[in-house]
């Protein structure tokens, strides 16, 4: 697979609606067949790309929507006013399960790989686990720290108890770089099962097994990096830069495998891929836009 794309007004489709405005967060499923976005102040949509049809909308009963996120036929979202989690069973079209995270707003949430867990994080820096379908907390980890980005890759239930003391790992090593350098950018860590990717200062790409908290890989010289996540099931990870441009990288080698142009003008970028066509979804003002480059 080689990747040279530009993203173009020419080459998407545009998913748009009249509170456009009120837009607040959107995501794409593993298989981008479908895309839900939550409009202020508690509006949930759904479209399927192939033909663009709203098969979904309904009012939730949680105030203040701000995150949303999908796995299989099930969709979570939250606010970060509210310590209230809501799943609902797309086919339903209702909210069947609702969680409670004490008293603490909602900062992060997300999907097991086979959507029998649900991870949140909260504003006191508080990850837990849920078998949300039996309304069952099972486990609750304190990060510690705040990190800019945090990403929880879909993880199964063993690697998330393992991110405890790779954290500490990762706070110990940033306190010794803060002591070298006081100007010490942001760090960003994703997570697989096996592996973890970190930018350190905005300029290097760390690859570190989860096993053995080795550095398997690592690429320099990246100036002006701003984000980064695996996809495909970790095969791949993508990078996005401040100057607009998204670069796909091989997992295995860290060998490029294609550069994608022109995204400076959008926000709120998400990347996906599935059977080797990758989609990216991005907002404007002119509403959410839909890539497919194969």
């Amino acid at each position: 697979m080689k990747i040279n794309f530009e993203l173009t007004p020419n080459n998407c489709v545009t998913f748009y609606e009249r509170q456009q405005k009120q837009l607040i967060d959107y995501c794409i499923s593993d298989d981008q067949t479908n895309i839900f976005a939550i409009y202020h102040p508690r509006n949930i949509i759904g479209w399927r790309t192939k033909d663009l049809y709203k098969f979904y909308n309904i009012t939730s009963t949680l105030n203040e929507l701000s995150l949303i996120c999908i796995k299989n036929n099930y969709i979570c979202v939250a606010s970060f006013k509210s310590s209230t989690v809501i799943v609902m069973n797309i086919k339903q079209e209702k909210e069947i399960i609702n969680l409670r995270h004490r008293n603490s707003n909602m900062k992060y949430i997300t999907f097991s790989k086979n959507s029998k867990y649900l991870f949140t994080i909260n504003s006191e820096k508080i990850l837990t686990i849920w078998n949300f379908n039996r309304e069952e907390q099972l486990s609750q980890i304190n990060l510690e720290q705040n990190f800019k980005y945090f990403v929880i890759n879909q993880l199964s239930l063993i690697t998330t108890i393992k991110l405890y003391n790779k954290n500490q790992r990762i706070r110990k090593r940033l306190n010794q770089d803060q002591i070298k350098d006081q100007k010490i950018k942001h760090l960003q860590i994703s997570l697989c099962d096996h592996l973890c990717l970190e930018i350190v200062k905005n300029f290097q790409i760390n690859v570190i097994s989860l096993h053995t908290q080795k550095l398997i890989r690592k690429k320099q010289n990246l100036m002006g990096l701003s984000c980064i996540n695996f996809i495909n099931n970790n095969k791949f990870f993508y990078i996005i830069f401040e100057n607009g441009n998204i670069l796909l990288f091989q997992t295995s080698t860290m060998r490029i495998l294609g550069i994608i142009t022109n995204i400076y003008n959008y926000t709120n970028i998400i990347v996906s891929c599935f059977n080797n066509k990758i989609a990216i979804l991005a907002n404007n003002l002119f509403g959410l836009k839909l890539w497919i480059v194969q």
